[in-house]
């Protein structure tokens, strides 16, 4: 069983996915990316997004 992600890092990554300008939910960009649903995300992958997005307001708006 996958470990289950502290409520804070939850809201971190759906912050920093709109911040991101992701055009939709944390729980479909998730399945875009990473093939499953927002609940099946490991504490790895949770902190893997907010690094790589933290830091690139806007982002995912760019052609």
């Amino acid at each position: 069983m996958a470990e289950k992600i502290p409520f804070e890092l939850k809201t971190q990554v759906c912050s920093v996915i709109m911040d991101a300008g992701y055009i939709g939910s944390a729980e479909d960009y998730v399945k875009q990316y990473y093939g499953k649903s927002f609940d099946e995300l490991t504490v790895c992958e949770a902190e893997m997004i907010v690094r790589q997005l933290k830091n690139k307001p806007g982002c995912l708006n760019e052609p």
